[in-house]
């Protein structure tokens, strides 16, 4: 089964649409009933149907919903271990045993999360030509926008993308100039570390590699970011 939503984003002359989508097993007693891979594609033109529109990024994330698995009695160590880079990057900060997050987290967000699901942003990219435009950080805030119903914490890794393994990413490859970019690793992950922080997102003391964002406190750079008819105008339309 697959669902679809459209967010529809007039920039200037830009008409960008982020279509989403997400497959769900019907019957299926594990871990997959708990993790949701969410697909968004990005385009920008004005014809209803995007194969007519340029094709200009992408992005992947998994939400895992840690709350029903712990009402439902299952192993949260399974859904992390599940996927390498959820259980690579999950045991800095929650504890499978106890089924929690780790008190640094806690310590950090002043104890306010009002669940334990949380989202793995896994991969973000846009065509050069679109880079430098803010479209990066309109579309993260679109993200959180429309699915913060279903999770607190929002999890991402500054990783370059020229260093990255890419093959999951085969629609992508094609429109993503690598020669243009950092080619020192360190490097390129700090400056995109440093963007990120601008969106919203937080380091916390005593981990490294990835960053935080607390969909449920009031986050000053965060709602900075541009939605409204002067910067653009955002519009959710739902399928029949």
């Amino acid at each position: 089964m697959k669902s679809r939503l459209k967010i529809e984003i007039i920039m200037e002359e830009m008409f960008i649409n982020i279509e989403y989508t997400f497959s769900s097993s019907l019957g299926v007693d594990a871990e997959y009933k708990y993790i949701k891979v969410v697909k968004g594609k990005v385009f920008n033109g004005e014809f209803a149907d995007n194969t007519e529109n340029e094709f200009i990024g992408q992005i992947v994330f998994k939400i895992l919903s840690l709350d029903e698995a712990k009402q439902d009695g299952f192993d949260i160590y399974q859904i992390f271990e599940n996927h390498e880079y959820t259980f690579r990057h999950g045991k800095s900060f929650y504890n499978f045993i106890k089924g929690d997050f780790k008190a640094k987290i806690y310590q950090h967000f002043d104890q306010q999360l009002l669940s334990d699901n949380v989202c793995f942003i896994e991969y973000m990219s846009l065509k050069n030509a679109y880079k430098k435009l803010g479209l990066g950080a309109k579309v993260f805030k679109d993200i959180v926008t429309n699915f913060r119903r279903e999770v607190s914490l929002f999890v991402i890794q500054p990783y370059p993308l020229q260093f990255a393994n890419i093959g999951d990413y085969d629609e992508i490859k094609d429109i993503v100039e690598l020669k243009s970019i950092e080619k020192d690793r360190l490097t390129g992950a700090k400056k995109i570390s440093t963007q990120y922080q601008t969106w919203g997102f937080e380091k916390i003391k005593g981990i490294t590699d990835i960053l935080f964002f607390n969909a449920d406190l009031k986050n000053e750079k965060f709602d900075a970011i541009e939605m409204d008819e002067e910067a653009c105008v955002a519009e959710s339309k739902r399928p029949k």
